[in-house]
Parts: C-alpha cells; structure tokens; sequence
C-alpha cells in the first residue's frame, strides 16, 4: 500500500470514529432530556434545525461541541478535548497539508519549480498560516492553534529540507530561521492565553537543531541556543504561569546535555552553571509567589537541576575544584529549603532541596574519602543532617524523614561486617568504623524517639523504633564477633556473648513492665526467645560439656532470679 494511502486510510477510520462519538453524544443528551421532562420531543421540519416541544433548547444543549469557541473554556479542557472542538477544520487541514505535499511531490518530479522555487513555495505557505492563525486565534483560539501549528511546521520541514537535500541554508541561518518562527507562535500563544501553543513552540525549539544537524557543528552556538530558548521560558512562565514549561525546558537541556557527560568537555561548564543558577532562582521564585497547591513541576525542576548540576561537575569538571563547587552548591540548596519552608510552609519543596543538599555532601564526602574513613564520615552525616534539620526547624516529621540516611551507612557496613568477621585483629578499623556505625543508628533512633514521645507522635515513634533495634543488631553482631576473636573462638566467648543478651532483654523488658511500656516488653521477650533458640538448638552442640553446664547454669539462674523482681500489682479492697 503507498504510504500516502495508508494515511488516508486511518484518517478515515479517525473520522468515522469521532462521527460516530459525536452522535452518540448527541443521542445521550436526547436521552437525558427526556428522561427529565417526558414532554421533550425532537421534530425537524424540511433543513430546519431541531426543536424542542414544550421547552425552549440552544444549540449547545443538543451538540455540546459548539463552532463557538470559548477561551477560558479551551484553556481547561484536556488535549482530547481541544482535538474533538473544531475536529471538522482539523480534519480539512491534515487534507490541506496531504494535498499541499502531493502538489509539491507532483511538480517536483515534472521539474514544474526549480529548488530555489520549492523553498520559497515552502517558506510562504508556512508564512501563509501563520499569518491566518494569528489572524483567526482572536475570535477562534482553537482554529488559530491549529494554523499556527501547522505554519511553524512547515517552515521547520522546509528549512530542514532545503538544508539537507539542497544545502541552501547553513547551519546557523537555518537555525534562525526556525527560531523565528517558533518564537512566533510562542508570542502569539502568550498574548492570546494559549494553553498548548507555548508547549508546542518549545517542543518545536528542542527539535529544531537536530534538523539543522546544529549539535555535531558548534557546541557553544549550540548552548547559546538552548540559553536563549530557556531564558525566553523564564519569560513565558512569568507572565501565563505555565511551571511545567521550565521543567520541560530543563529535560530538554538535559537532552542535549547527555553526549558532553561522555566527552569531559570543560568549555561548557559555564553553560551548565548559567543554566543551574536560571533554574534554581527562578523555581524558588515560583514556588514563593505559588497559590496553588499543585507544586508538583517546580518539585520535579528542584530535583533535575541537582542531578543536572552534579553529572556536570562530576564529569567535566576539574578533579582539584570538584568538591568546593559542589560543596558551594550543597550550601545553596540548603538554604533554599530552609527559605522554602519557612515562606510557604510546604514539607515537599523543603524536602526535595534538602534531599538534593544531602546528596550533593555525600558526592563531596566520596570525592575526598574512600573505605572505612568513608563509611565513618558518612555515618556521621546521617546523623548531622536530620539533627540540624530539627535544631533548626523544630519539626519531628521532617527530621525524622531524614533520618532514612542511614540505610546508606547501615548497606555500606555491611562489607565491613564480612572483612572484620575474617580478621583476627579485634580492634581492626573495620572495629571501629562499625562502631560508628552502630552508633549512629541507635543513637539516632533514640534522640528522635524520645522527641517523638514527648508530643505523643505514634508514627515517628514507629519509624524510630526501627533504627533503635537496627543500632542493637549491629551491636550484638560486634559483640559476637569480637568475643570470638579476643577469646579465639572458645566456648568463653558464646557464653558471655549469651550472657550479655540476656541481661540486656531481661533489663529492657522489666523496664518496660515497670513503666507500662509494652514495645519495650515485646523487645525483652523477642531478645529472650532468641537467645532460648540459639542455645537449645545451635550452641549446645557445638559446645564442650563442660561449657554447656556452665552455660545452661548461668542462663538459668539469671532466668530464675527474674521471679523476685516480678512487679507487685496494686491490691484492690472489695
């Protein structure tokens, strides 16, 4: 089947297909009319248009798509919607551009207009609706995007042609030359208060180099570029409010941004900073001056700017100057969360920043520090940044959303957990860097708990008991370990390692029988029964007789002297 054919074809399916949806539109309205006046009645009389008998009914009553547009209606409605208004004159102008292209096709192949006359052909048609599409936007926004469109469009294709099959244009005048006209349409879509025409120019902007073959020619022309376009959607942004556009104008730098990551191409640098810096002012201006709810594209902008930035500075940056300007840029966005949050009030922008902060520390930390100095340095900073967080914000919930930095040391720690268990050194830097690590999670976990229980906050409560019984794990793993390796593995080292848990669960289930807290006495009891299985089914056989009498007497007795330090319950006079 030719091509041309084929595209007919599904244009006639999309046609019948939106007929027949219209119809039953029409019909579901009939029938709603009258199931509430059962009087309602539909007569047509010769090419007169329908009435209602008994009640007085518009046009838009009966076809609810009306040729009528609406502006403030249009920019509501969905993309379907603004593909289903005025569907007959967006049929026409796809039959308009099928035909317009096999006129082309046809006096090209009977050499009817040399290449100079194609391009010019091309150039003024496109010209031609653009013209008609500023001219219809104001009585017919709909009608108007649609010429607009397909004006910029066919000035893009003709451009891209004329460069790539004819090499009339050069790179940058081809370039130009598609700017302008996409510039266009973005301006005749702001002042009309379009709501897809300033999307469509800038989807239309990102596309243009690569039709000019603009990216393999001049990398600084090219950024230039992408600077322009980007400044003018700061500027578009600031007068119809549009967020997404910055966030999709950062996805677009994004884009052409990919190959230089490869390449440590340093002259760009200061592209990628101007670009970083135009993002994160204005996104912190936007969410500021924001008095809606729906924040949702400056929070994906707040992210991609970071990992924009740091893949940057990662990979083309100079080794000696990596850490300072990251660690400059983690003071930033530091201080935009706290800005953030104390203007507006938001949790989520305040979280994203500080979350892109942190990320940008833990980059530093890694470009300065490798093995078990790491790992440390990193425990410590899991615990710094949710406790400066709540020093200074005064806020549980947000500090205690940040203590989920330690499942970062806590992963890490865990070839070092393998490394020391195969040493014979007790006190090796892994010993020490586990410690920490350790320390970190239990102490952590218990700062935040108590706060959490001061304000009766359950669910950070619930949160922080996970890291407090995390920080035990690993502390009854190091005891374990390092007993075994102070005694060399005798049956001393399993006893006093049985011994040490069972006076910490016999401590923390008491202390929480006595103070009526019953996670402390599931604790004690979870810990005990460990222990209980441990012995009876692990230790027992692996041990000397006379290790396992030893053992079974002293677990014992410890078990048994509970009985004297049962609570007494207050008696109750009857």
């Amino acid at each position: 089947m030719d091509p041309i054919t084929f595209i007919v074809f599904i244009v006639l399916i999309v046609f019948l297909f939106i007929l027949n949806s219209r119809i039953s539109n029409i019909e579901r309205v009939i029938d709603e009319r009258s199931n509430e006046n059962p009087g309602f009645i539909v007569k047509t009389e010769g090419d007169q248009l329908p009435s209602v008998e008994g009640k007085i009914t518009s046009m838009a009553e009966v076809f609810p798509l009306s040729n009528k547009e609406n502006s403030s209606l249009n920019s509501g409605s969905s993309f379907s919607d603004w593909i289903r208004e005025n569907w007959i004159m967006k049929l026409g102008a796809l039959l308009l551009l099928l035909g317009f292209g096999w006129l082309t096709t046809y006096a090209f192949m009977n050499n009817w207009i040399g290449s100079e006359g194609r391009i010019a052909l091309g150039i003024i048609a496109g010209t031609i609706f653009l013209i008609v599409g500023a001219w219809r936007i104001e009585k017919y926004q709909n009608q108007g995007d649609v010429f607009l469109v397909l004006g910029s469009t066919t000035i893009l294709l003709t451009t891209f042609a004329a460069r790539i099959y004819y090499d009339f244009f050069g790179p940058v005048v081809a370039l130009l030359l598609m700017f302008m006209s996409v510039v266009f349409v973005a301006f005749i879509g702001v002042k009309n208060k379009s709501k897809y025409l300033p999307l469509v120019s800038l989807i239309l902007a990102g596309i243009a180099p690569l039709l000019t073959h603009s990216t393999s020619v001049d990398y600084i022309g090219l950024f230039t570029y992408l600077l322009v376009v980007v400044l003018g959607v700061v500027w578009v942004v600031a007068i119809t409010g549009q967020r997404s556009l910055t966030a999709t104008s950062l996805l677009l730098v994004f884009f052409y941004s990919l190959p230089q990551f490869f390449s440590n191409n340093s002259e760009l640098l200061l592209f990628a900073y101007l670009f970083t810096i135009i993002f994160f002012v204005t996104n912190i201006i936007s969410i500021i001056k924001s008095e809606t709810k729906d924040i949702g594209a400056n929070m994906l902008t707040a992210g991609m700017s970071g990992i924009f930035l740091l893949a940057w500075v990662l990979s083309c940056e100079q080794e000696e100057l990596k850490s300072l300007i990251i660690a400059a840029w983690m003071l930033a966005f530091a201080v935009a969360a706290f800005l953030v949050f104390k203007k507006t009030g938001r949790k989520e922008p305040f979280y994203i920043y500080a979350l892109a902060s942190t990320t940008m520390l833990a980059a530093a930390t890694a470009l300065e520090l490798n093995g078990n100095v790491l790992l440390i340095a990193y425990a410590i900073e899991s615990v710094i940044v949710p406790l400066s967080i709540y020093l200074i914000m005064k806020e549980i919930a947000i500090a205690e959303a940040f203590t989920f930095l330690l499942i970062g040391p806590a992963v890490m720690s865990l070839g070092a957990i393998f490394s020391y268990a195969s040493q014979s050194d007790p006190f090796s830097r892994e010993f020490f860097s586990l410690i920490i690590v350790t320390s970190a999670l239990f102490g952590s976990g218990l700062f935040f708990w108590n706060k959490a229980k001061e304000i009766n906050n359950k669910e950070c409560t619930q949160v922080n008991d996970f890291w407090v019984i995390l920080g035990s794990g690993y502390l009854y793993l190091i005891i374990w370990i390092f007993f075994n390796k102070v005694f060399d593995g005798l049956d001393f080292a399993v006893t006093l390692s049985l011994i040490i848990y069972t006076l910490v669960a016999l401590s923390v289930y008491f202390y929480g029988m006595w103070n009526d807290r019953k996670g402390f006495r599931i604790y004690g009891q979870s810990l005990l029964g460990l222990v209980f299985l441990r012995l009876l089914f692990v230790d027992i056989f692996n041990m000397e007789i006379a290790g396992r009498i030893v053992t079974l007497f002293l677990i014992g007795t410890l078990l048994i002297s509970t009985a004297f330090l049962e609570k007494r319950r207050p008696k109750i006079n009857n």
